[in-house]
């Protein structure tokens, strides 16, 4: 037998309808109610307008048939889960299809609404664009993959840190000026990888004063230090260092440069003009001995 139904309760009823009526055609984000097959009861205009259909098309049709391809399956799948004793809502993100084939990436909230017994009468759903914020992602996987590239085939090595100092990134020409792959170094300290150890209580401090202060004195500077290879090998390096956020931290990045060939050449030049400049005063100091 069904419960009566008071007059203030049946008031406070039509009420409570006439409030989830207004919300849901008033909500900025689009909303729909689904019977179990998936069919479409009613939609509101933001839902409309975000799929580019009249809502007379929209209730002529299943979630499945303007949803991509790609993702039917997962979402049936969360579905029988949601109708057949589980938990009764799920989230997904998803792309719908518009009339002219384009693709709508949404956020899709979706919960079971069932009787007093328990047995679901029809779905209701809340749906979220996403599409700019994918694009965005997008454009930036794109330029990252662009950089990422750029680093590859640069002739310098490039090396970044997180603030405890231990190494993020490490491209090829890193490997070959260092001698380590770039697996035996992800997650390595700096300082105990390419940092000569008289080097190394300078390094902490000038990270952990920037960490505390925002300033440090060596970024955004060229740089020619000592670097040290795996095989214990030191050698001469051309550096520059500068830092990027990344949320609410920081990454710090360094191009490297070996000038072992430069430095070689320099020293050879400087002990030539050594020699000529002795070879020079030696003439000197002769021709002053032959005048008289």
């Amino acid at each position: 037998m069904g419960r009566i139904v008071r007059g203030d309760e049946r008031l406070a009823l039509h009420e409570a309808e006439a409030r989830f009526r207004v919300a849901f055609q008033s909500a900025a984000i689009g909303m729909a109610l689904c019977n179990l097959e998936g069919r479409y009861l009613q939609v509101n205009p933001a839902l409309c307008r975000l799929l580019d259909r009249t809502e007379d098309e929209l209730l002529s049709v299943t979630w499945k048939e303007i949803t991509h391809p790609d993702d039917r399956e997962a979402q049936a799948a969360l579905e029988r889960a949601a109708l057949s004793g589980g938990e009764p809502s799920y989230q997904i993100e998803k792309r719908y299809l518009r009339p002219d084939g384009t693709e709508v990436w949404t956020f899709v909230a979706r919960s079971v609404v069932a009787d007093e017994e328990g047995r679901p009468l029809y779905l209701i759903s809340q749906v979220l664009d996403l599409t700019e914020r994918k694009r965005a992602e997008q454009a930036l996987r794109t330029s990252e993959e662009e950089t990422r590239r750029i680093l590859e085939t640069a002739q310098d090595a490039f090396v970044a840190i997180d603030v405890d100092g231990r190494i993020t990134d490490w491209n090829r020409q890193a490997e070959r000026v260092f001698g380590w792959a770039r697996d035996e170094v992800l997650g390595r300290l700096l300082a105990e990888t390419v940092i000569p150890e008289r080097y190394r209580d300078d390094h902490r401090r000038g990270l952990a004063r920037f960490l505390e202060t925002g300033e440090g004195p060596v970024l955004g500077r060229r740089l020619d230090l000592a670097a040290l290879r795996r095989d214990g090998h030191e050698f001469p390096v051309e550096l520059t260092i500068w830092a990027t956020s990344v949320g609410d931290s920081y990454r710090f990045n360094a191009l490297i440069h070996d000038i072992s060939e430069r430095v070689t050449a320099e020293d050879a030049l400087r002990h030539q003009a050594e020699e000529l400049g002795a070879l020079h005063e030696t003439t000197l100091d002769l021709i002053r001995r032959l005048e008289p």
